[in-house]
């Protein structure tokens, strides 16, 4: 295998890490918050904004992929920006 293949394979796995680990936490959390938000009533087009959004992110914030801390720190924040709370 070369290099770039190892690379692209973990990215990928990274990124594929976050997204089974966030998201559903993130819709479930935005649900309870805000039962009429945009990420709700547009939910293929909110996946899709959520999806693009972390495999940018996966260079930068791999330890939500790996780490619980991380992980509700990430959600939290989401959400509260999504939902538009700045506690």
């Amino acid at each position: 295998m070369g290099l770039w293949t190892m690379l692209g394979a973990m990215y990928l796995a990274t990124y594929v890490m976050m997204m089974a680990r966030t998201y559903s936490i993130c819709i479930r959390m935005i649900r309870v918050r805000d039962p009429s938000n945009i990420m709700l009533i547009y939910n293929k087009i909110g996946f899709m904004a959520f999806s693009i959004g972390v495999f940018l992110l996966v260079p930068l914030i791999p330890k939500v992929a790996f780490s619980d801390k991380a992980r509700k720190s990430f959600c939290i924040g989401y959400v509260n920006s999504v939902t538009q709370e700045n506690k």
